[in-house]
């Protein structure tokens, strides 16, 4: 009887071991594999997925504006005598620049939680100038509206120039990256850095 205790505690101790080195084979399976029982790899790449998700449900970001003036001066030939039929026209105008997330390229590059954000040059999205925003400041002779468009074209062209001459395209990444950097600290990631893309500068989407 005695030996049958021995031996039947003997197979006890024996079974507590096993479920003991299998409990330290999972345990020690699950520390490799990373965030939540994924492999390292699988969770990079679901937290760039994400990432990228919250970057473009922004979708359209103006993170930037330009208010100025533009002064054009036109000319033209009077049909009889030699003097010229002149117009000055002052005309102000609204520059926004930033990005559209909905059709720009991003992407994300994650390494010890640290996440790089690759985001493309940003672009000017339209120079407005309303009706009620222009003036004649000074006309000699008569002008059309189909002789005056023209003018404000060129007015627009000056103010889309001035705005990226001040800056405005610097101000918009800076700004979008600040924006874009509490996003995805709200996604766990020790810090946010950002690269810019190499392609040339979109067009201009400003009519001009």
């Amino acid at each position: 009887m005695g030996k049958w205790k021995d031996k039947a505690l003997k197979v006890s101790i024996l079974a507590v071991v096993v479920l003991l080195a299998l409990l330290f084979l999972v345990l020690r399976g699950r520390s490799r594999s990373g965030w939540n029982g994924f492999p390292l790899r699988n969770r990079d790449e679901f937290r760039m997925e994400l990432a990228i998700e919250k970057i473009r449900d922004i979708e359209m970001l103006t993170s930037a504006e330009y208010v100025g003036k533009a002064v054009k001066v036109g000319h033209k030939p009077r049909a009889l005598g030699r003097r010229q039929d002149q117009i000055c026209i002052v005309a102000k105008g609204r520059v926004r620049a930033g990005y559209d997330f909905s059709r720009d390229s991003v992407s994300v590059i994650i390494e010890d939680n640290v996440a790089t954000v690759i985001l493309p040059q940003p672009r000017v999205f339209d120079v407005t100038v309303n009706p009620s925003d222009w003036r004649v400041y000074d006309q000699v002779g008569g002008w059309t509206d189909k002789e005056i468009r023209p003018l404000l074209t060129d007015c627009r062209r000056r103010l889309y120039q001035d705005a990226v001459g001040s800056g405005i395209l610097d101000r918009a990444k800076k700004s979008a990256q600040d924006q874009i950097s509490v996003v995805l600290a709200s996604l766990g990631f020790d810090e946010v850095r950002f690269a810019t893309s190499v392609l040339p500068l979109p067009v201009p989407e400003a009519g001009l």
